[in-house]
C-alpha cells in the first residue's frame, strides 16, 4: 500500500493522519506478517474506535495482550497427559 506522504498533490484526509498517529503509538507490539504496516488494518480498528487513535490504541493492545494469554493457555493444552484411569475408561467403556 503507497504511504501516504509519498502522494504528492493533495491534501492528506483526516483518515491518513489518524493512521500515521497509530502506527506510531504501536510500533512497538509484535503484530503478525508486518500488519502495522498496513494501512487498512490499522483503518480498521480505528473505525471501530470512532477515528480515534488513543482509543483504537489502547484496543488493539488489550487484543494483542490476550492473544499472548490465550497463546499459553493453548501450549498448556497439548502439554496436558490424561490421567491412565480416564485412557482406560476410553478404550473399554463405562460399563
Amino acid at each position: 500500500m503507497p504511504n501516504s506522504s509519498s502522494i504528492k498533490g493533495r491534501a492528506r484526509t483526516a483518515a491518513e493522519i489518524a493512521i500515521e498517529n497509530l502506527r506510531a503509538k504501536v510500533l512497538d507490539l509484535q503484530l503478525e506478517d508486518g500488519m502495522i504496516m498496513d494501512d487498512l488494518y490499522l483503518l480498521r480498528w480505528l473505525k471501530a474506535r470512532g477515528m480515534d487513535p488513543d482509543k483504537a490504541e489502547r484496543m488493539l493492545r488489550r487484543v494483542s495482550e490476550s492473544e499472548i494469554v490465550y497463546s499459553n493457555i493453548n501450549g498448556l493444552h497439548k502439554k496436558f497427559m490424561r490421567p491412565k484411569i480416564l485412557i482406560l475408561m476410553q478404550f473399554y467403556g463405562f460399563d
